[in-house]
């Protein structure tokens, strides 16, 4: 089933299946980089700068799947399966 009824709509589910994916792997990355820094690397770093990543853990794990949930609300738009 299709959802998109005009081009417009389709350019859009489009355009935020794009930047759903750019939003998933550049969060991936710097939460890749959060853990490095908060559990390996802890030592070599200040207890302020440890919070701040801890938080920004927090934070990117919910873009991570809000980026998740916009590229399968514009899969679905686009009639794609949604996995």
């Amino acid at each position: 089933m299709t959802w998109a009824f005009n081009q417009h709509e389709t350019d859009l589910y489009r355009r935020m299946i794009s930047g759903a994916n750019r939003t998933l792997v550049v969060s991936a990355l710097a939460f890749v980089a959060t853990i490095l820094i908060g559990y390996p690397f802890a030592d070599s770093f200040c207890i302020h700068l440890l919070v701040a990543d801890h938080i920004g853990m927090i934070l990117l794990a919910t873009v991570i799947k809000i980026a998740y949930v916009a590229r399968c609300v514009a899969q679905r738009g686009l009639g794609q399966l949604v996995s």
